[in-house]
């Protein structure tokens, strides 16, 4: 039996699936441990850079609240993680949240002229309130997730990437945007512990015209011309776009990743038995993206 090896190659949580001695398995998990607190220390430096760039104070706990309510994550840790495997970013969305902070109440007298005779003085400027949002979510009937390819009323969360014929929940966060979770989510399990008044029932909408990224795991038996055939079933089927394929062989059988955007869960149900048809193929399935 040989044994491939690669200096590139970094351990995955899947492994722990073929591991058979529980030394390997302790090994295993210690070094995704190692491996997992690496990417999260890269995302607390983009979070601290953010609160930095922002003008934001690093010891106020009530910012660090808002964003992981806007992600709806329970925990810093989480959000580290997730910022420092880019699955989530700070943007605009984000920003918007600290935008409508009161200003300094010196800031008002900057903006007036010294001398308190100057008739032509302007008035002072009053502290901008925070906005009050424009809706407010009926957390009582069944939030309906639209997109008519301009605009969209939810935002995918990060840790579970649902997709519409998902079983989906929604989290509310503070300016009333809707975070979508899949309902066997970790994260969503805790949330309904933790936030259950924020939490609404949704469904997808027929309309939506939105892609969406999942991944596939093809498994099987390495053979000439396998990768030409599966890449043929995947090419075959109009519906579905390719975003990444790799394909690592050991010992005559092979573990395949492929990356697409699809619509829905039926785009993922078809392409897999299709897939499945190819002679050397013994298993594709869906699992989390990467």
């Amino acid at each position: 039996m040989e044994i491939l090896t690669s200096k590139t190659q970094t351990p995955k949580e899947e492994w722990i699936h073929f591991i058979t001695t529980a030394k390997a398995k302790t090994r295993l998990q210690a070094a995704l441990r190692k491996d997992k607190k690496q990417i999260a220390a890269k995302g607390e430096n983009i979070f601290n850079n953010f609160l930095e760039e922002n003008g934001l104070a690093k010891n106020d706990l009530s910012i660090v609240d808002k964003i992981l309510n806007h992600f709806g994550i329970d925990k810093k840790e989480e959000l580290f993680y997730q910022l420092g495997s880019n699955n989530i970013s700070l943007d605009e969305s984000v920003k918007k949240l600290f935008k409508n902070k009161s200003q300094n109440v010196f800031m008002k007298y900057l903006k007036m002229p010294f001398g308190g005779n100057n008739k032509s003085a302007p008035v002072p400027v009053k502290p901008e309130s925070v906005a009050a949002p424009d809706r407010k979510i009926d957390r009582k009937a069944t939030y309906i997730l639209r997109d008519d390819g301009k605009e969209k009323n939810y935002t995918i969360a990060p840790c579970c990437c649902p997709i519409p014929g998902d079983d989906v929940l929604g989290y509310i966060n503070e300016d009333e945007t809707v975070v979508v979770h899949k309902r066997s989510c970790p994260i969503a399990m805790k949330l309904k512990s933790s936030f259950g008044p924020r939490l609404v029932s949704t469904q997808w909408d027929e309309r939506i015209d939105e892609s969406f990224p999942a991944t596939i795991e093809i498994k099987g038996i390495d053979g000439v011309g396998v990768l030409n055939h599966i890449t043929k079933v995947i090419s075959e089927d109009l519906a579905i776009n390719i975003r990444n394929l790799s394909i690592e062989s050991n010992d005559g059988l092979f573990t395949g990743k492929l990356g697409i955007m699809v619509h829905d869960v039926q785009d993922i149900e078809k392409l897999c038995n299709n897939i499945k048809k190819v002679k050397e193929v013994k298993s594709a399935v869906r699992v989390k993206n990467i």
